[in-house]
Formats: structure tokens, sequence, C-alpha cells
């Protein structure tokens, strides 16, 4: 079996997806109670993230403290309730996508292909991601339904998360890496793109698109390949 995996944050979205997950909360009429709430809560990390230099948090560290702030916001909300919300959010979200990376999905949906949609993005939200772009498979965060079930581990898909969780619903099937293909971002998906014999950077950060140049891989970048 060969699988093409797509990123979501930057890669299929190519916004921050918190900000844009606030902002769309606000233009959807949302409590604005609960909003300048979590505003106050986050504002130590909103600083240090917009100041690098007053932290030693990574940029990625600092990403998953907003992962584990942000469903705060849905405090007491119900199910359908959150879940409105992310098919709302969702049908925002589609104006931004970048369409050469929705080009790619569509060509491997005329491929014997396993569409893999992995991303460190809510899977509330990636959940209606997947059904607009028929995707065979969507491995998000389910910080919220951990919270709302009461377990105790919480944890954001991140980094080599990203490729435990993937290789754990796939440790049953036959892989075939070498053919398989991934499309992300940033360096901190290296490791994804180095497990498949088809890495491509798609509007890479600088750290990847230095490992993309140095390794000979496809680049989408600015609405053009590389």
């Amino acid at each position: 079996m060969n699988l093409a995996i797509f990123d979501f944050n930057g890669t299929i979205f190519p916004k921050e997806t918190i900000p844009f997950l606030l902002k769309t909360w606000k233009k959807l009429n949302y409590s604005k109670y609960r909003l300048y709430k979590l505003y106050i809560c986050l504002s130590p990390l909103i600083v240090k993230y917009k100041y690098p230099f007053f932290t030693s948090l990574s940029k990625e560290e600092m990403k998953m403290r907003f992962m584990y702030g942000f469903p705060e916001i849905f405090a007491k909300m119900s199910e359908d309730e959150i879940d409105s919300y992310f098919f709302k959010a969702e049908q925002k979200a589609e104006q931004y996508y970048n369409t050469l990376v929705i080009e790619e999905i569509e060509k491997f949906k005329k491929r014997d292909f396993q569409l893999i949609l992995l991303s460190g993005a809510f899977i509330e939200l990636l959940d209606y991601v997947g059904d607009r772009f028929g995707f065979d498979e969507v491995i998000g965060s389910t910080i919220i339904t951990d919270r709302r079930d009461e377990l105790h581990e919480l944890s954001v898909l991140s980094g080599s998360k990203k490729i435990a969780a993937l290789k754990e619903k796939y440790c049953s099937q036959d892989i075939d890496w070498d053919g398989s293909y991934a499309f992300a971002d940033s360096i901190d998906d290296l490791q994804l793109l180095l497990t498949v014999g088809n890495p491509v950077a798609v509007e890479p950060d600088q750290y990847l698109l230095q490992e993309a140049k140095k390794n000979n891989w496809r680049v989408i970048n600015n609405k053009r390949e590389i």
C-alpha cells in the first residue's frame, strides 16, 4: 500500500490555525466574554510568541501551549455546539486553502494511494477538512475530546508523535514507504518527510527549505515549483 500524507497547518491551510479560530469565533458572533477571558489567559504566551527573545520556548512549544489553552473557550458547551463551531470555521477556512496542494490531493485520488490527513490541529476541524477532500484517514489532536472525557493524558500531535500515530494506525498494513509521499511545510515535520521516499516541502520555512535543497526534494513555493 502507498500513502499520500498531507499536513494541514501551513500546507493545505497557509495561515496559523489558532489565530484564525479566534478571529472566526469573533466573526461568527460567539460569546465575547469567553473570547476576552481566553485572551487574558493566553496574553503572556501571546507576548512571548510575538517577542520570542522574552522566552526560551521554541515556536513549536509555544504553539503546543496555545493548543492546550484554546479549548477553555468551549467550557460548558455541548458536543453538538462545539462541532457546529468547527463546521462553520472550516467553511470559512476553505477560501484560503492552497490551490496547488488541493490539485495534488485530487491527483492522488485518481491513483491507487491511501490519502492521509495528518496534523497537530484539532481533530474536530480536521474531520470536516477530510470530508471535503475525501481523505481515507484523518489523524489529529484529540485534546477537546480528552478533556470532555476527563482523561489524564492530554497530548498535542506534533513532531515525532505524528510518526508514532501514523505507524500505529498502519501497523498491520504492508506499507511501501519508499513509494509513499508526504507534503509538509515545517522543519518540525522533517521526520515525517524522511520517512517516505517522496517528500515534498510546501511553502517551507527557511530551515526546511535548506533541507529540501540539500536533499534535492521537490518544493512547492509561492505558487511555483522549485
